[in-house]
């Protein structure tokens, strides 16, 4: 019996955008990398497909973290962290009025 994989379709290039970089993002693991190594290349991402982003910085239980929002629609979001590695999903409590924003790039 032949298995049959359906994508996801989206309603605009905006999220399909989103969604491929999140498809992009899987690959990495924590034992590759720093939730700030992960943030920094999933920021450079999308800004480089256009969309504005930032980067959060943030302690829990003295520990740093880093998490990536994206505007949209007149407000940030958090990134849909869904099927990533769980140490990168962000404490969202954490990121909902960031106080250290380490950096903010403009899509275009």
């Amino acid at each position: 019996m032949m298995k049959v994989k359906f994508r996801r379709l989206f309603s605009n290039q905006f999220d399909e955008v989103v969604n491929a970089i999140n498809e992009s993002m899987k690959g990495f693991t924590s034992e590759e990398c720093t939730t700030e190594d992960f943030s920094n290349i999933l920021f450079d991402r999308l800004v480089g497909n256009g969309i504005s982003a930032r980067i959060i910085s943030y302690t829990v239980n003295n520990q740093h973290f880093y998490s990536v929002q994206y505007y949209r629609k007149g407000k940030w979001v958090n990134f849909n962290y869904d099927g990533l590695d769980l140490f990168f999903q962000p404490v969202y409590h954490k990121t909902l009025k960031p106080v250290n924003i380490v950096e903010e790039g403009e899509g275009y």
